[in-house]
């Protein structure tokens, strides 16, 4: 008696701890999300719910959207009559599909897209507020704290951007080359070129162990369809870009006489490794 209650026990915890799937019903407000692996475009749908369909999916009417993206892909328009009722898709009603506003229209959406209005909007906030962040790193903004890079991995890994987090762990190296934490001051331009010789190692290795991404990433043109497939390779293209290119700078400035030929000679090699053949 006493096994079949701790069993009756363990069953259940287990149902409590796994989360439940969730279930909208008509008049519920979610949020429709469309991540992109740019994170820039990422598009979403604020909708009212009007019916669950049968394969578990939504028909929704729409209150808020992000204008610009193309819904041909991820929406289903359906026509209402003059009691609100939605049944007759039509796909020739819906001339700009980048549009979702239409009197009298109801869209069709996958169930994997829905989740609560309030955790939507959140996830979708702070993607944004992690973009921005990068953003300003890639863009060399003057003051920008280094321990910031820990805190924007563990949050890409919360916010289901785990693909974001090589390009940030790949950034704070680069940064913490240009900054003697030590000291609390900037570092002189010939000081950083042993630390960023390390960053360049570690590059080169990544692309040498990673054809594919070798190849997207000296690609020219640039097949920028096949890049934002993924977060992955989309922003570890984007970081490699600036990482060679700034410290491609560090050799115009002065006092480089002062670095180890030794080191100094790998740098300039590594260089020419990943400029050269691009």
């Amino acid at each position: 008696m006493k096994k079949y209650f701790l069993i009756w026990i363990a069953m259940l915890s287990i149902t409590f701890i796994l989360p439940a799937k969730a279930d909208f019903k008509p008049g519920d407000t979610v949020f429709v999300s469309f991540p992109a692996s740019n994170i820039k475009d990422d598009a979403f749908i604020v909708g009212l719910v009007k019916k669950r369909l049968e394969n578990g999916d939504y028909q929704i009417r729409v209150l808020d959207y992000m204008q610009g993206h193309d819904y041909s892909l991820s929406c289903v328009p359906i026509k209402e009559d003059e009691f609100g009722q939605a049944t007759e898709v039509v796909w020739e009603a819906w001339e700009d599909r980048t549009k979702l506003y239409r009197k009298g229209m109801q869209y069709q959406v996958s169930q994997e897209n829905v989740t609560s209005h309030q955790s939507g909007k959140f996830n979708f906030i702070e993607r944004n507020n992690l973009l921005i962040s990068y953003l300003r790193w890639h863009s060399n903004a003057p003051i920008f704290p280094i321990h910031l890079f820990h805190s924007m991995i563990e949050r890409s890994e919360e916010s289901g951007l785990s693909g974001f987090v090589p390009s940030l762990k790949l950034a704070k190296q680069e940064r913490k080359s240009y900054y003697d934490s030590q000291n609390n001051r900037p570092f002189w331009p010939y000081e950083t070129i042993y630390p960023l010789n390390n960053v360049l190692e570690r590059i080169v290795i990544l692309l040498e162990t990673d054809s594919n991404l070798n190849a997207l990433w000296r690609s020219s043109p640039r097949n920028w369809a096949e890049i934002k497939k993924t977060s992955k390779t989309y922003f570890l293209i984007k970081t490699i870009d600036k990482i060679v290119r700034d410290a491609g700078y560090q050799l115009t400035e002065s006092g480089m006489e002062k670095v180890d030929p030794v080191i100094l000679e790998e740098f300039k090699k590594r260089l020419t490794f990943l400029k050269g053949d691009k």
